[in-house]
């Protein structure tokens, strides 16, 4: 049983740092690819996604999604195979990765579904808070 655990542990280990590096790789190349974006209202937003080229981003977030997938069950491995007094900071440790797996998940699962398929079809009703791109607060 522990040489499984250990198996699939270093299976989402590198699974998590293979799809963190490709997570990176996408927002470093979307840097290159397209001019920077500047908050100027929605309408503007919406005009900018549908110029600009939005495959690295998806890319990316599909990236999170399994990196934050494969992290909680690296965690989970972990977990298993600790004994004695280290057991609590075990068990708080996979509470964390929990949370930041549904949290990454939600986040990333309505970008890349709900969002993409409104912005797609230029709806944009009710779309502000969920497109991550929010007003200067300073003046320039």
């Amino acid at each position: 049983m522990k040489d499984s655990i250990k198996k699939v542990g270093t299976i989402s280990s590198v699974i998590a740092l293979a799809s963190f590096v490709v997570y990176m790789l996408c927002f470093i190349a979307i840097l290159f690819v397209n001019e920077p974006y500047i908050w100027q209202g929605l309408e503007h937003f919406i005009e900018y996604e549908k110029t600009s080229i939005t495959v690295f981003k998806y890319i990316g977030m599909a990236c999170m999604l399994v990196y934050s997938l494969a992290f909680f069950s690296a965690v989970a491995c972990v977990g298993l195979r600790v004994d004695g007094e280290k057991r609590l900071y075990a068990k708080l440790s996979q509470g964390n990765a929990i949370a930041f797996m549904i949290c990454v998940c939600i986040a990333y699962f309505v970008q890349l579904t709900a969002t993409r398929m409104q912005l797609l079809s230029g709806n944009a009703e009710g779309i502000l808070q969920y497109t991550q791109s929010y007003k200067q607060w300073y003046s320039a």
